[in-house]
């Protein structure tokens, strides 16, 4: 069994608060923060927008939004030049870099909406809020306003969810006025997978089929006791993670993975619910004590015990080095002690609405025997700092269902069940290979030939009649819990100005993305809208609209002080 990996990191090519009272946060919700002063300069030209987005053979659907996007924002007198980014470069570039060094002015990107994700702390709190912004911060956007900091403070900290409901419609009301990122569309989670050979594959919303309790439900037509040969689970990808270290996984393609090898205190099950996992028993003492008493008997994937020490290692460890993935659920905790039974304590600064949904479901256990060692040995003050772990041999052990074995650069994963683990019963297939493909074209091809036994991403919509043609194939819809979005580069001219954001946004026609890139399977978003229409309970349905009105949107900066010169291209305020 393999215990590291050496080449892990690949060096990318881009180095590229409830005392307030609803109605008082709500006004104060009504205050925006002025841009920034614009830079002086002879030429008054607005220089040519960048927009990043992935390549075509990546994502088509967004690929082309981006392009028809340029193109709608040229008619307001820009020019916009689209550069298509491999995801884990796009990623980098958006995520890795202080806000002064980040050379660009819009990107194209998505939010998945794994289960945990259906409580809205993750896109009201973590991708907005001014504390995660920054390097290595889920704020891409470089959205900062105090006004709206207080709405999403003050969401975690209500623990009737009717009343919280109220805070988290304000906050995306308050979203939809200063329009830090335009969400394109909610697409619809469509997959599908060889029911000649699997069967119970249970799809989840927001996931599909690739999903942390695939290993639990995935059952094997007509296996036989002797059969000898591995009941192999294939599964089909366009995206390698660009690694699978814990402390600097930011992507929804290496978790996905993660959430295989490694336990975590509780799942969230397909109906929205966290689940005592690695924790035998969860018990919320008050608002701000909850005690956790760690489940019996299990063990790591080199065979050394899972022992209350090592949670309570990983909790610290993380805290304290700074895993930015992960800062805005870290961040609420006081302390994490050890009690006698087996049983941590965790206290919090204050109360945290969402604590076992996205703390103690997401946080990965690690193993203090190995990462101690590793930590001290390489000397690592930070692993979440772009490049500080770069080619270090990062242990690969955990606690999870899965164990891996091999990695093949740009071929294959491969993953075996563990025997020993404490879940082994339920857990019928052998072994997981997650297969690389280079576009979403050749990885269909593999699933239709018997190569794949599943996609773990997106089938485009012109794949869906032909999948759909096959009688071994079957095909799954479910609805998105995340969203596909267009995001602004606040933090410099031209986008530091709301008013250039909302024309911008009223310059995209959503319904078309929608009608001629998805076909219809999917709906239309808004501008700052984060909560997909599939989270029906978060969901504010009221919130401002930017419809689709370019010669409104030229009106609307003429009237910030905009002009145009005799080219029509858009020139800065006099």
């Amino acid at each position: 069994m393999k215990l590291v990996n050496p080449s892990y990191q690949r060096k990318l090519r881009y180095p590229l608060i409830i005392s307030l009272t609803l109605a008082v946060l709500v006004i104060f919700a009504a205050c925006d923060l002025a841009p920034a002063s614009l830079p002086g300069s002879a030429d008054r030209r607005i220089p040519p927008l960048t927009l990043l987005t992935n390549t075509e053979s990546y994502d088509p659907v967004r690929y082309h939004a981006a392009h028809q996007i340029a193109a709608w924002w040229r008619e307001l007198g820009f020019e916009v030049e689209v550069i298509p980014m491999e995801f884990n470069e796009l990623t980098y570039a958006v995520r890795n870099f202080d806000p002064e060094e980040k050379d660009w002015d819009a990107f194209t990107m998505s939010w998945t909406g794994r289960v945990e994700r259906a409580d809205p702390d993750m896109f009201i709190y973590s991708i907005a809020h001014s504390s995660q912004a920054g390097i290595m911060g889920n704020n891409y956007c470089e959205y900062r306003n105090e006004a709206y900091d207080a709405l999403a403070e003050a969401q975690r900290r209500v623990m009737n969810p009717d009343v919280r409901r109220e805070v988290v419609y304000a906050a995306q009301e308050k979203l939809a006025k200063d329009v830090p990122y335009v969400t394109l569309f909610y697409r619809r989670v469509v997959q599908a997978y060889r029911q000649d050979r699997w069967e119970n594959m249970t799809a989840m919303a927001g996931e599909g089929l690739y999903h942390e309790w695939l290993p639990f439900h995935a059952r094997p037509i007509d296996r036989q006791p002797l059969d000898e040969e591995p009941m192999r689970l294939v599964i089909a990808s366009n995206q390698e993670p660009s690694s699978l270290n814990p402390l600097t996984a930011s992507t929804v393609w290496e978790w996905k993975l993660l959430r295989l090898m490694y336990d975590k205190l509780a799942r969230v099950n397909q109906y929205f619910q966290p689940k005592p996992w690695a924790a035998r028993d969860i018990r919320q003492v008050n608002d701000i004590t909850i005690d956790v008493i760690l489940r019996e008997g299990m063990t790591f994937h080199d065979g050394q015990p899972v022992r209350p020490e090592d949670v309570v290692f990983t909790y610290n460890m993380m805290r304290e080095r700074g895993v930015t993935y992960f800062a805005a659920f870290l961040d609420p905790i006081k302390e994490v002690v050890l009690l006698p039974d087996r049983t941590i304590r965790f206290r919090l600064k204050e109360p945290y609405a969402a604590f076992i949904t996205m703390t103690l479901a997401q946080i990965p256990i690690l193993p203090e025997h190995l990462w101690s060692e590793f930590l001290h040995e390489y000397e690592i003050a930070a692993p979440a700092t772009p490049g500080a772990s770069e080619n270090v041999p990062v242990p690969l052990v955990g606690s999870g269902p899965l164990f891996f074995e091999t990695w093949d650069h740009g071929k294959q994963i491969t993953f075996r069940k563990d025997p020993h683990y404490f879940a082994a019963d339920d857990v019928a297939l052998d072994e997981l290979v997650y297969s690389l493909y280079p576009d979403t074209e050749s990885l269909m091809q593999a699933l239709l030939s018997g190569e794949a036994d599943m996609t773990g991403v997106n089938l485009e919509p012109d794949q869906l009649p032909v999948a759909e043609a096959f009688a071994e194939i079957q095909v799954i819809q479910v609805p998105d819990l995340g969203f596909h979005y267009l995001g602004f580069n606040c933090s410099r001219p031209p986008f530091d100005d709301p008013v250039m954001r909302q024309a911008a946004a009223m310059a995209m026609d959503l319904e078309h993305l929608v009608s001629q890139y998805l076909n219809g399977m999917g709906d239309v978003g808004g501008a700052g809208q984060p909560i997909s229409t599939g989270n029906v309970f978060w969901k504010n349905p009221t919130v401002t609209q930017y419809p689709f009105d370019i010669t409104k949107a030229r009106e609307m900066l003429q009237e910030a002080g905009y002009t145009w010169d005799e080219q029509d291209r858009i020139c800065w305020k006099e």
